[in-house]
């Protein structure tokens, strides 16, 4: 953790900690003891809990409920074209570039107008679902290799209706599963973006207490999550971690978020963070990593879905 003092007289906060260890949750927890006791408190409000057995896999670990998730399923089936993107994004980060993009309201009510949905839907659901389906076209995936794209979504298993008993309030460790969504790149390029929402909507519904303790032993048993680099888009919705509530009692804080630094695998998560706009509204930021040549596909495709008049 390191404290910048500016000239002007405020300050910028760095952490850098071990995932292994604690999740962007549990993160945040520890910068809110360290927040109440820099406004006089004689100890944290909330506890830190360890309870490590609570996300444990369990003995003997049962996967059946996720069958289809076995790695060889989720590696790729068919070789890559040497000229493709997908290749570049699979074998190294050379030539790569990192941007971020801007969901406010207005962008938000364009994506849902695009969906055509009959009933509603989240922020988190129609961008997930155009970032995905923008950053497959702007892959490249040739339609009659019959070549799959994958969704990897990072969920909290926090809650009381997620598991019985809940994961007390002070668990600072890692409390999130991955949700997966596998369809065809081809129809997820040339079906609308309706299509991509109700993929991501299904996956979410199925985020039951068994799934949640399934993809658990999954990951004990395979060592991470049904991850291949590359053909796998992964999000990680951080807008609810509750930073914007940090409050040190000296200023209102400015901003906060993930910068594309770290490890391969770390820019390979599109990060999707809050932000208060001129207006005071409501906003998101996501980031993408990408081929520079994939980028610039990318970029005029999100601003196509993103930007369209509502009347």
């Amino acid at each position: 953790m390191q404290v910048t003092r500016l000239k002007c007289g405020g300050f910028v906060i760095g952490t850098y900690s071990c995932h292994n260890i604690v999740d962007a949750f549990g993160h945040t927890q520890f910068l809110k003891a360290i927040v109440d006791i820099a406004r006089g408190d004689d100890h944290p409000i909330v506890l830190p809990v360890w309870g490590r057995e609570l996300m444990a896999a369990r003995n003997p670990p049962n996967v059946s409920l996720l069958q289809h998730l076995t790695p060889s399923k989720l590696s790729p089936d068919h070789p890559v074209e040497p000229n493709s993107a997908a290749q570049h994004v699979s074998a190294s980060t050379d030539h790569m570039v990192g941007d971020y993009f801007f969901f406010g309201p207005r962008e938000i009510a364009a994506l849902q107008h695009h969906a055509q949905l009959q009933y509603s839907s989240t922020a988190f659901e129609v961008i997930t679902a155009a970032m995905w389906k923008c950053r497959t076209v702007a892959l490249g995936y040739v339609p009659d290799q019959n070549k799959k794209a994958c969704l990897l979504m990072t969920m909290n298993a926090r809650g009381k209706w997620k598991r019985d008993p809940p994961l007390p309030q002070g668990f600072y460790g890692n409390g999130f599963v991955y949700l997966v969504v596998e369809t065809d790149a081809s129809e997820l390029c040339k079906q609308s973006l309706g299509h991509a929402v109700k993929l991501v909507q299904k996956a979410k519904l199925d985020m039951t207490e068994e799934f949640t303790k399934s993809m658990v032993d999954f990951i004990a048993l395979h060592g991470g999550p049904p991850y291949v680099a590359g053909w796998t888009f992964v999000v990680s919705d951080i807008t609810r971690i509750g930073e914007d509530a940090l409050d040190f009692g000296w200023a209102q804080r400015v901003a906060g978020g993930v910068p594309m630094v770290g490890d391969v695998k770390c820019k390979q998560v599109s990060y999707q963070m809050r932000c208060i706009n001129d207006s005071g509204e409501d906003c998101v930021v996501a980031s993408m990593f990408l081929p520079k040549s994939a980028m610039e596909i990318f970029a005029k495709e999100i601003l196509v879905l993103s930007s369209k008049e509502i009347e």
